[in-house]
């Protein structure tokens, strides 16, 4: 059972994209919350401080720093445009 909800923070815009925060019922760390997207079947962009990588599926198309995966997430907000699911999360240091 995923430990974090969707919360819609304003109108859908136009083109139909639509703007979360995710709400987390425990601490995250990166790890945790990449597992959980990629079991959803998604596809899109996670975007961490100033790296971003895509996944589709099951699937990363590339790597994250190892160093960052036990990073607690502080705050994490998505968006939603024709199906390609956006992340966009914030963590203590970006820095390994």
């Amino acid at each position: 059972m995923n430990e974090f909800k969707f919360i819609t923070i304003r109108e859908p815009s136009p083109d139909g994209t639509i703007f979360y925060k995710i709400q987390f019922n425990k601490k995250y760390t990166l790890e945790e919350f990449i597992k959980s997207v990629l079991s959803r079947n998604e596809w899109g962009t996670i975007t961490v401080g100033d790296f971003s990588i895509s996944y589709s599926g099951h699937t990363l198309s590339s790597y994250i720093l190892e160093c960052l995966y036990n990073r607690d997430i502080k705050e994490c907000y998505a968006y939603d445009s024709y199906g390609e699911m956006n992340y966009e999360i914030v963590i203590d240091d970006t820095l390994c």
